[in-house]
C-alpha cells in the first residue's frame, strides 16, 4: 500500500547548525514495534501473516489461488502460514525481512502491507518462530528468536535443494489454552477474505444478510456497527470523528446506519501501524465523507428507477418506502431525496409525510382498523385511525366481515410481529383513492387461512385421549414461536413425547419445576440450530393418572420428552464447553461498588479495547472481553434452562475442576479497586466520552 506522506518546502534564513532525529535499535524500540503495537496479540499474527500472504499471490500474479493455514489443535499445537508466492531470496531474507520499516510494497496499491512490521508480527506471541523460503529450487530454513538481550534475531538453521513451489512458510508453537482463540480469531479475520484460505479446519463464519446494496457498499441486516472494508480487513469506523460542523451530515448518516459496510479501495484511507483501526486523517474523513455522500446519491437514484418500474401511485409509494426503511433514511435524506421523487409527474409523498392522509373529496376524514402486534407481546392491540403509512405492515379489504378478525389476528401471531390495515367494505373505493392504486389491488382478508381449532371434537373410542395439553411449533418470516395448544391424542401415535406434570409443574431431582421452561429450553435449541421440527405437536403435558392410563412407559412409541430434551441441553452444553467457559468465569465474580455496578461486565468489555497500557487492569478486564463465537444472550439463555432443567450443576462444577481462569475473582477485583480508587466514583451508565476517560485515568495510573 502506498504510504501517503507530506513533502514539507523549508526556508532558512540563515546558516545554522542543525541535526537529524535517530532511532537507536534497543530491545525497548523493537518490543514496542513487535509487541506492544498490537492490543489483540493473537488475532494480530493472524491477520499480518495471511495479509503477507495474500500480498505474495498477488506479486506472483495468482490472487485468486488460496494460500494456507494450519490451525493449531490438541494433537499439533503449531500455527503456519503457508502462502505459493515468489518467494524470498538468501540475500532478501537477510536484509529485507529482518528490517523493521523495510518493504517493498510501499509503491503500490496492489498490496495491503507497507510498514515492513507485519512479517516480525509473530513476536507479539512468542519469541521464537520459524521462516521458510521456497525460491527457485532451495529451501531456506531459518529461526528468528529474541536474544538474551531482548532484541531479535535471525538465523540460517539449513539449506537445501527443494521440490516446492516458491513461497513462503512461517510457523510457530501455540499455547494449549490458545487454540481456541487461535480459531475464533481466524473466523474473524478471514471473513471478508475474498479468497479464503484453505484450513484444517471447518469454520463457521457469521452470515452477514443485506438489506440493500450499492457499487462498494452495503446495508446489514443486523446492526453491527458500521465498517470500512480495505485489503480484506474490517476496520471499525468511529462515527465520533465526524462530529463536528463540516462533517456533521456524516456523523447523522453513520448513527443512522449502524449497519453499514464499505468497501474501499487499498490506499483509500490510511491506518494506524498496528492495522486494528483507522487513522483519522484530512484524507481519509475526505475519502469517507466522499463515500458516504456518493451512497446517499445512489440510494435516490435506485428508488427513482425502481418508482419508474411500479404500476400504480401507491406501489410506488411503497418501493420509496422499503429502500429508505432499509437504510434509516441516513441524514437528510428523506426531506432532500425522498419527498421529491416523482412517479408520472406526481410527487411520491405530496405532504412531506410517508403517512397517507385518508380523506373524502369533500375534506372529510375517513377511519379504518389498524392492528398491531409486537415480537414480545402475545396480544394484538386495536386502533382507529385516519391514515395508512406506506411500506408498512399489510393492507386487506374487509370483503366478509365474519371471520375477519380472527384471520388478521392468527396471521400477526404466526409472523409474531406487524401491522395489518383493514379498509372496511363500504370505504374501499374512496381508501384506494387516496392511496393511488384501484380498489382491486387490495387484497380481500378472506384470502388469509382461518386460524386452527385449537380443541378437535371429543371422540367416544377408547384408542384416543381427549383434550391433552401440547406445544406446536408456529412459523413466521424469519421467526419461530413455541406456542400451546389442546390436542385429541391417539394412544398409538408414532414418536410421541411425554412430559409429566401436575398443575403446571415438572418434579425433576425433587424440586418443582414450571412446564414453562420448556418452551424457553425449545426455543434456545432453536437459536443453536437445534431440529426440534419432529417435537412439534408431538410433544404432550400428562398428569400421573394419565400417564399410568395410557401405559406411557410401557409403550414402544412414546418417549421421555423432559429426558429427551435434558439430553439435547446437556449435549448443547458440552459442544459449547469453551463459549461457556469464558462466559461462565465472567458472571462469577464481585462485580459491585457499594450499591452500583460499575464493574458489570459491559463495562469491562467497553472499557479493554480502550486501554493503551497492559497493566493489571487491561489483564483484569481481558477476562471479560472475550469475542464470542455464540452470541451472550444465546449463552445466557442456555445457561438459564440448564439451571431450571437441572442439568447445569454437574457441568458447572466440572467447568470449575477444569478451568484455565480462575473463577474466584473476589482477591484479584479487590486489588483493582484498591490500585485504582477512583473507579468507585464512576457508576451507573456511561457514554463513550466518560469510558474514555476512564480508560485514560487507568493508563496514567500504569505510567
Amino acid at each position: 500500500m502506498k504510504l501517503q506522506t507530506n513533502q514539507n518546502t523549508i526556508q532558512r534564513s540563515s546558516d545554522f547548525e542543525s541535526t537529524s532525529y535517530k532511532i537507536e535499535a534497543t530491545a525497548k524500540a523493537f518490543s514496542i514495534l513487535s509487541d506492544g503495537l498490537y492490543s489483540n496479540k493473537i488475532k494480530a499474527v493472524i491477520r499480518e501473516l495471511s495479509t503477507n500472504a495474500y500480498d505474495a499471490h498477488v506479486s506472483a500474479g495468482c490472487p485468486d489461488s488460496p494460500f494456507r493455514v494450519q490451525l493449531p489443535t490438541k494433537l499439533e499445537p503449531v500455527f503456519v502460514v503457508r502462502d505459493f508466492g515468489t518467494g524470498l531470496s538468501y540475500d532478501d531474507c537477510f536484509n529485507l525481512y529482518t528490517t523493521y520499516f523495510g518493504s517493498n510494497k510501499t509503491d503500490s496499491n496492489d498490496a495491503v502491507g507497507c510498514l515492513g512490521l507485519g512479517s516480525k508480527s509473530p513476536f507479539a506471541y512468542t519469541d521464537s518462530f520459524m521462516v521458510e523460503s521456497f525460491f527457485n529450487g532451495t529451501r531456506y530454513v531459518f529461526n528468528s528468536y529474541m536474544n538474551e538481550g531482548g532484541s531479535p534475531e535471525f538465523a540460517l538453521l539449513h539449506e537445501e535443494p527443494t521440490d516446492e513451489p516458491n513461497g513462503m512458510q512461517i510457523s510457530m508453537n501455540v499455547e494449549s489454552t490458545d487454540i481456541w482463540e487461535f480459531e475464533n480469531e481466524a473466523k474473524l479475520v478471514f471473513q471478508h477474505f475474498a479468497v479464503r484460505p484453505e484450513i484444517n479446519a471447518e469454520l463457521e463464519y457469521k452470515s452477514e444478510e443485506v438489506k440493500i446494496s450499492g457499487e462498494n457498499w452495503s446495508v446489514l441486516k443486523s446492526r453491527v456497527g458500521n465498517h470500512v472494508i480495505m485489503g480484506q480487513i474490517s476496520y471499525p469506523i468511529d462515527e465520533m470523528q465526524f462530529q463536528n460542523e463540516e462533517t456533521d451530515d456524516i456523523w447523522r448518516a453513520l448513527r443512522q446506519l449502524s449497519n453499514l459496510r464499505l468497501y474501499m479501495n487499498i490506499g483509500d484511507i490510511d491506518i494506524t501501524p498496528s492495522r486494528e483501526s483507522i487513522s483519522y486523517t484530512g484524507r481519509t474523513k475526505y475519502n469517507i465523507t466522499c463515500a458516504i455522500n456518493r451512497i446517499i446519491e445512489s440510494i435516490g437514484e435506485k428508488a427513482k428507477e425502481d418508482i419508474l418500474d411500479c404500476d400504480n401511485l401507491w406501489s410506488a409509494r411503497c418501493k420509496a418506502m422499503e429502500i429508505f426503511d432499509a437504510v434509516g433514511k441516513i441524514g437528510d435524506l428523506a426531506d432532500d431525496v425522498l419527498f421529491e421523487i416523482e412517479f408520472n409527474g406526481q410527487k411520491v409523498f405530496e405532504d412531506g409525510s410517508e403517512f397517507i392522509k385518508l380523506k373524502t373529496d369533500d375534506d372529510e376524514r375517513l377511519m379504518i382498523v389498524r392492528y398491531d402486534k409486537s415480537r414480545w407481546r402475545e396480544t394484538c392491540s386495536r386502533e382507529d385511525v385516519y391514515h395508512i403509512r406506506a411500506g408498512k405492515g399489510y393492507v386487506f379489504h374487509q370483503d366478509k366481515k365474519s371471520g375477519s378478525v380472527a384471520r388478521i389476528r392468527h396471521l400477526l401471531r404466526e409472523e409474531g410481529e406487524g401491522i395489518v390495515y383493514l379498509i372496511p367494505n363500504d370505504k374501499l373505493e374512496q381508501v384506494t383513492k387516496c392511496l393511488g392504486c384501484e380498489p382491486t389491488d387490495i387484497t380481500n382478508v378472506t384470502t388469509l387461512p382461518a386460524p386452527p381449532k385449537q380443541v378437535s371434537k371429543t371422540t367416544s373410542s377408547s384408542s384416543y385421549v381427549a383434550g391433552l395439553d401440547g406445544l406446536y411449533k408456529s412459523k413466521g418470516e424469519g421467526y419461530n414461536e413455541w406456542r400451546g395448544a389442546t390436542y385429541n391424542v391417539g394412544v398409538k401415535e408414532e414418536d410421541a413425547y411425554y412430559i409429566i406434570q401436575s398443575r403446571g409443574d415438572m418434579e425433576i431431582k425433587g424440586y418443582n419445576v414450571g412446564t414453562r421452561y420448556i418452551k424457553s429450553a425449545l426455543t434456545v435449541l432453536d437459536s443453536l440450530g437445534v431440529d426440534t421440527s419432529h417435537l412439534s405437536e408431538k410433544l404432550f403435558f400428562v398428569t400421573p393418572s394419565k400417564a399410568k392410563t395410557m401405559k406411557l412407559e410401557e409403550r414402544d412409541n412414546w418417549q421421555d420428552g423432559l429426558e429427551y430434551i435434558q439430553n439435547q441441553i446437556k449435549r448443547q452444553l458440552v459442544i459449547m464447553t469453551n463459549d461457556l467457559t469464558l462466559f461462565h468465569n465472567s458472571s462469577t465474580g464481585k462485580w459491585s461498588i457499594g450499591n452500583e455496578h460499575i464493574g458489570r461486565v459491559a463495562t469491562l468489555q467497553e472499557l479493554h479495547p480502550l486501554l493503551n497500557s497492559r497493566g493489571d487492569f487491561y489483564e483484569f478486564s481481558k477476562l471479560f472481553h472475550p469475542d464470542y463465537s455464540v452470541d451472550k444472550g444465546v449463552l445466557s439463555d442456555l445457561k438459564e434452562v440448564a439451571q431450571r432443567l437441572k442439568v447445569w450443576k454437574d457441568f458447572a462444577d466440572n467447568l470449575e475442576e477444569n478451568s484455565s481462569q480462575p473463577l474466584d475473582t473476589d482477591e484479584l477485583y479487590d486489588s483493582i479497586v484498591e490500585k485504582y480508587p477512583m473507579l468507585q466514583f464512576a457508576t451507573g451508565w456511561m457514554s463513550d466520552e466518560q469510558l474514555q476517560v476512564i480508560a485514560n485515568y487507568i493508563d496514567s495510573m500504569e505510567v
